[in-house]
């Protein structure tokens, strides 16, 4: 992908028909020197497979190392390799093999097979984070899916992260707190459903706050809106976690995880983080990062932090 439309000597080669076969390939780097210490100038019979003498490079298939600027190329004067400008014009040399089992040969690849002894470039590999069955192998505080890893489900195929920085779009200090947060909104109003307290309740509680239409005090977005527009890391389906999803990120990767607070959390101002989880009319619950943590209710129009959360 991304090459040009003039023909480029691995798709020439796979184009290729001769004697009857159209399997033809372009050789890698090493096969292109057997190919001189065989049928070129290094074979016992020397050069019987008339390749040109003259300082000219045979281009491989191989690329240079990690430069997307240059390839692998043999002179057959003399069977040195060497790296060439992928733009420069070099003679070609096609291969194909036979006798063979082609497949995967790659033992950490997902569709290994023992019994192929050459790749036909069909290996398939698991997602970071994931074995080739889909199950998590990633540990709790590694980054994956978008942010910190803090929460895996019973069948070890799903979780929860946690963004790695607190929301700041539209945040604002209604309060005069000393730090921008988000009202959790709709005070003095029973938001329809926005009770879920357990782990997997956040995304729903968001949705029904949302829903319900309700606004801030000082009409600024709500915590619930303002994790619902959040696109972090390429992703776009993050939600307001419900306290249960809010308390298990403090006690994993916040002060009470056994690693201490690698989610950077911040831990001196009041009131701390929201949760998505309604405690009446007028308060919502919340957890406090500092050292001592712990769960606990404060007044919707009060300005808090949101730490927001995606589920895979």
């Amino acid at each position: 992908s991304g090459c040009s439309e003039t023909p480029i000597p691995a798709s020439e080669a796979l184009a290729y028909e001769s004697e009857g076969y159209s399997d033809w390939y372009l050789p890698s780097k090493d096969e292109l020197i057997e190919m001189y210490n065989t049928i070129g100038n290094g074979g016992p019979d020397g050069n019987i497979g008339g390749f040109s003498n003259d300082n000219y490079w045979y281009w491989s298939s191989s690329e240079w190392g990690n430069n997307l600027d240059a390839a692998w190329s043999v002179t057959f004067n003399n069977g040195l390799p060497g790296f060439n400008h992928k733009f420069n014009l070099t003679r070609v040399r096609i291969i194909r093999a036979f006798g063979y089992t082609l497949g995967c040969i790659d033992e950490t690849a997902c569709n290994f097979n023992p019994e192929a002894d050459m790749s036909d470039g069909s290996c398939t590999y698991a997602e970071q984070g994931y074995d080739c069955e889909g199950n998590i192998t990633a540990e709790i505080g590694d980054v994956m899916e978008g942010g910190y890893l803090f929460y895996i489900d019973e069948s070890g195929q799903h979780g929860l992260v946690a963004a790695m920085e607190d929301l700041t779009e539209g945040a604002t200090d209604p309060n005069g707190y000393g730090f921008n947060g988000y009202e959790w909104g709709c005070y003095q109003i029973d938001v329809i459903g926005a009770d879920g307290q357990a782990i997997g309740t956040g995304y729903q509680n968001t949705m029904d706050i949302v829903n319900q239409g309700c606004v801030t005090d000082n009409g600024d977005i709500t915590a619930a809106q303002a994790a619902l527009d959040a696109e972090i890391n390429g992703y776009s389906d993050w939600c307001f976690p419900s306290i249960d999803e809010l308390y298990e990120m403090y006690n994993t990767i916040g002060n009470g995880g056994p690693e201490g607070n690698i989610g950077g959390f911040e831990t001196s101002d009041y009131p701390n983080y929201w949760a998505s989880s309604e405690s009446g009319y007028d308060r919502a619950w919340g957890v406090y990062f500092n050292a001592g943590g712990g769960k606990d209710t404060g007044y919707k129009g009060n300005s808090g932090r949101v730490r927001v959360i995606r589920a895979f």
